[in-house]
């Protein structure tokens, strides 16, 4: 039971600072453009990061709950289909994120739909451009880390459980001459059974 509330309190804490690290790069983003922090298009673009921060770490724990099942060696052959994956998703969700929130200020501003793609082309969807990538590499990196520490912990497991169980001590013709506990025991026998 405590470990589920942990688990919710760090949710929430997660949830808490993603929600305001979007508030706050919404406004200094408009900051820079306008040149007023407080400006009234800090709500769309807010709502743009917030959907864009919500799907994509969606997304990267899908991937991730994924990948547990995967060994270091599985892990290594699908590294960069499920990359691709990650950035294929990402970049979907930037753009739909960034169409809804537009076409959402349309209709709360009153604004002509025949505007609407001339301005999200010119003016939205660089936002999913140079900048969204460099923040996408450096939460790729931390992918990385995470997947190939969970196959190595994955990994260090099941070694540990392995090493408590019995070993074989086979012939050649494949027949069973022994089972030991302990690895110095099959040694022991392994030196009586050459000699």
């Amino acid at each position: 039971m405590n470990k589920l509330m942990s688990k919710k309190n760090a949710w929430l804490l997660i949830s808490a600072g993603v929600l305001v690290f979007c508030l706050g790069a919404a406004m200094l983003r408009k900051a820079m453009i306008t040149g007023d922090p407080f400006h009234i298009t800090v709500i769309p673009t807010f709502i743009t990061m917030l959907l864009t921060a919500g799907g994509i770490g969606g997304l990267v724990i899908l991937l991730l709950k994924r990948a547990q099942r995967y060994s270091s060696a599985q892990l290594v052959k699908r590294m960069i289909p499920t990359l691709l994956l990650f950035y294929l998703g990402a970049t979907l969700i930037a753009n739909l994120a960034i169409a809804l929130s537009t076409a959402c200020w349309f209709v709360c501003i009153g604004r002509p739909f025949s505007e609407y793609w001339l301005h999200l082309r010119l003016y939205e969807l660089p936002f999913a451009g140079f900048g969204f990538f460099f923040w996408l590499l450096c939460f790729t990196i931390g992918f990385v880390y995470v997947l190939w520490h969970k196959s190595v912990k994955k990994e260090q497991q099941l070694r540990e459980e392995n090493a408590g169980g019995a070993t074989f001590l086979v012939d050649r013709q494949g027949v069973i001459l022994a089972i030991s506990p302990t690895a110095e025991q099959v040694e022991a026998l392994l030196k009586q059974h050459l000699e």
